[in-house]
């Protein structure tokens, strides 16, 4: 049994391009010294399902097939035409670190989303200040978050309804609390570490998460909403967070100079771009919706009429503020039920072949089959040949003016996510060519259909890669940038610990310990697996 300590960092969303071009510029000192010490490296992540797969992916050590969560803020349901939010309890698997509990070793974790507190040996913090939370705040021990927050009070943008701001006074505030959050979390875990020594710690930032869907237009010249005096106004608020991210590392570092130290990003960012606000229009044209849609006058504005875009167009009707304001006065279980079902109300799902379903920044297509939803339409015999004429066509579409492609890939979930959830995924997966904005679609079938940039209130969105970076004991200096490592995944991460700590891999989990960034003394453990 190893006796060495780790302490791991969940950066949420940090865009690795983005923390490599600071590192280099001195911006990062712990994390530029950390790089040049350890093992460096981009990771895959599956946020093509949604950026809800990507923590339980790492979590849990499985793909989106075995955990089960795909868009869990309205995840459609296998066997139904409806959407419920997903919560930590529906999780598919466990998280490796009761692995870890088990064997005695004794943990310490702090709001690492998708999780719930398990009863560990040990302390758990959940729900202080997460970017989106799937369960009440909670701790173990139980008095441990009262404590918390009458000490240090809730996390600033705890409850605030997620809002474009339209002032350079109120993005500021945001920015401040932000900074302010991220010390503070640094200050919590410093007290907690002070107490006593941990085998494992799991600290999560959400404060970076925020800030890349937040603030990305602000320092991106080619993004639509790019404003030179709103940029002069807030300087680089991204950067700025991530300097705070950097600075508490270390901190946390200094509380046990001895640990092996992991930090890693679940997802990257960048500009949020898409095309899925056209998905359920492209469905109708090709006559898979429950009526055809017939070519028309190229439009300039307007959403789908299916109910993937609900929640835009009633934030458009009530206001951000307003729905911050009931949501504030109605428990959340009862507000997560009703508003899902009104979220649902004039679906034609159960009419169509096949149909959009809500999702993040990828298009995410349902087939209607027969024997899996209720009104199935389509013979599961046509199933494969229907799924391969869909991502045909969408693979048809491009842009009217300058012939370019807007479709990279279509994804078959089940064939690349297989396992036991695989059934709560959506059938297709439309990836678009990153970097375009896109407003304007055509193609044969199709024809061409125009409308305003995609309708989210976020700037910034979820790419499919993140960062890896380990330094410690038995971790090689290598980088990824220069040296040749192996690709590697998100999910990769859970067995990677695992072997570290020389405990048996699970024979379910899909990802594989990073042999390539680990010394002779770990690679000998190579057959551990349970």
């Amino acid at each position: 049994m190893s006796d060495k300590r780790m302490i791991a960092i969940g950066l949420e969303a940090v865009e690795p391009t983005l923390l490599e071009k600071w590192c280099n510029e001195g911006h990062l000192p712990t994390l530029a010294r950390l790089r040049e010490q350890g093992a460096y490296r981009r990771i895959w992540g599956p946020s093509e399902i949604s950026s809800s797969s990507t923590w339980p992916s790492i979590n849990c050590g499985v793909t989106p097939g075995k955990h089960g969560m795909a868009f869990i803020h309205r995840q459609f349901t296998s066997g139904t035409y409806s959407t419920v939010r997903k919560r930590a309890n529906d999780v598919g698997r466990d998280p490796f670190w009761l692995q870890l509990n088990e064997a005695g070793k004794r943990i310490f974790t702090m709001d690492v989303p998708e999780t719930r507190t398990y009863g560990i040996n040990g302390v758990e913090v959940v729900g202080w200040g997460l970017e989106y939370k799937t369960w009440k705040v909670d701790s173990t021990p139980k008095g441990l978050i009262q404590d918390i927050l009458k000490r240090y009070g809730n996390h600033p943008l705890d409850g605030w309804y997620q809002t474009k701001e339209s002032t350079a006074e109120a993005w500021l505030d945001i920015k401040d609390k932000l900074l302010g959050a991220a010390k503070t979390r640094v200050d919590i875990v410093k007290e907690i570490m002070a107490k006593e020594q941990f085998d494992f710690s799991l600290i999560a930032y959400g404060e970076t998460h925020f800030a890349g869907h937040l603030f990305w237009h602000i320092n991106d010249p080619q993004h639509p909403e790019y404003d030179p005096e709103l940029e002069k106004a807030l300087g680089q608020p991204i950067l700025e967070i991530y300097k705070a991210c950097d600075k508490g590392i270390q901190e946390i570092i200094d509380m046990d100079p001895e640990a092996t130290v992991l930090v890693f990003s679940n997802t990257g960012m960048g500009p949020n771009y898409s095309g899925r606000h056209f998905v359920g229009e492209v469905l109708g044209r090709l006559g898979y919706r429950a009526e055809k849609v017939e070519r028309e006058a190229p439009k300039t504005s307007g959403l789908p009429a299916g109910d993937v875009f609900a929640v835009e167009r009633i934030e458009k009707i009530v206001g951000q503020r307003n729905i911050e304001k009931i949501k504030s006065l109605i428990p959340e279980k009862i507000w997560d039920t009703v508003t899902r079902k009104f979220l649902n109300m004039g679906s034609d799902w159960k009419d169509c072949m096949a149909f959009d379903i809500p999702s993040d920044n990828t298009g995410t297509i349902r087939i209607n089959l027969k024997g899996r939803e209720p009104k199935g339409k389509v013979d599961p015999a046509d199933y494969d040949e229907l799924c391969e004429k869909i991502a045909e066509q969408f693979r048809a579409l491009t842009h009217p003016e300058t012939g370019e492609k807007l479709v990279s890939e279509v994804v078959r979930s089940h064939l690349k996510y297989p396992g036991d959830h695989s059934a709560d995924l959506p059938d297709l997966v439309i990836k678009w060519v990153p970097g375009k904005d896109i407003t304007v679609m055509t193609s044969p079938e199709v024809g061409e259909i125009r409308r305003d940039h995609l309708p989210d209130a976020r700037t910034g969105a979820h790419q499919d890669v993140g960062f890896f970076l380990a330094v410690g004991e038995g971790i090689r200096h290598i980088d990824g940038q220069t040296d040749n490592l192996e690709q590697a995944y998100n999910w990769d991460v859970a067995p990677t610990i695992l072997q570290y700590f020389g405990l048996p891999v699970p024979a379910d989990m899909d990802g594989k310990p990073m042999q390539d960034i680990m010394d002779e003394a770990v690679d000998a453990r190579t057959d551990l697996v349970a």
